[in-house]
């Protein structure tokens, strides 16, 4: 995919920064639910979620076709867009649902006109960085490390939601060969869409990436639980299955009733 470079006028990210303190605890007191992309999401009855508060994030539309549940809340915060497949499912996401994206992806998934990006007001641009921090203030950046969930849960607790309830976060990456194994680490097999080479090379997740990979979403959970312990905001996992161990399980089913 060729780089797409977009120019944004003076005083955007000023704009947006304004829209995003509107934001700020309007849903305080409600509790919502952040669905990962974890394998276990084939095994997740999604469509009790419907009249619940939820986000989804990055390629999550693509399990739309086998649920009729649809995220409150779309966030998109992996800079690295490298498949058009990828693009292609957070333009479909972003439809219907109030959208946090990075402003690296902005240009792949939004359309243009003349360079310019026209930027829709369900979608809220967010400045997302590698830091290994929690961002209280989303106006200045979204930490990103470890998993996208990281950012997923900054955002909702800045728009004031408490418990927040995680499902799809089974934290246990295995190896696989992009080009020739279905990919068992997400709940689609062609997650990630036509990804097959990066250069002239197979991209293949090794043993040591895949620990590497599971190792740095752990730690990611227990920065989050820190923040979220000093802050007084409760988590729980109703994640079927996983090795999520980082915060108190619960049942879904039990805390839908």
């Amino acid at each position: 995919m060729i780089r797409k470079c977009i120019t944004f006028s003076a005083g955007i990210e000023d704009y947006y920064k304004d829209r995003l303190r509107e934001l700020k605890d309007k849903y305080r007191g409600e509790r919502c639910f952040c669905v990962g992309n974890g394998p276990s999401l084939r095994s997740t009855p999604l469509h009790l979620l419907n009249n619940e508060y939820s986000f989804g994030l990055n390629n999550i539309s693509k399990i739309y076709p086998s649920t009729t549940w649809r995220p409150d809340f779309y966030v998109n915060v992996t800079v690295g867009i490298t498949d058009d497949g990828w693009a292609a499912a957070a333009k479909d996401a972003i439809k219907g649902a109030v959208s946090f994206v990075d402003y690296g992806a902005l240009p792949y998934i939004l359309e243009s006109n003349n360079n310019s990006l026209e930027i829709p007001d369900s979608v809220y641009p967010v400045d997302a960085v590698k830091e290994i921090k929690w961002s209280h203030d989303i106006t200045n950046s979204v930490c990103k490390y470890g998993s996208s969930m990281l950012a997923v849960m900054q955002i909702a607790i800045y728009m004031g939601f408490d418990p927040l309830i995680l499902v799809g976060c089974d934290v246990r990456w295995e190896p696989f060969d992009y080009a020739e194994d279905k990919d068992p680490n997400h709940f689609v097999d062609s997650y990630w869409g036509r990804l097959k080479i990066q250069g002239e090379h197979e991209v293949v997740v090794t043993p040591q990436m895949a620990q590497y990979y599971t190792d740095q979403a752990k730690s990611c959970h227990i920065l989050a639980k820190h923040e979220c312990d000093e802050i007084g905001v409760r988590v729980y996992n109703a994640t079927v299955g996983g090795d999520l161990e980082t915060y108190p399980r619960v049942d879904l089913l039990d805390v839908l009733k």
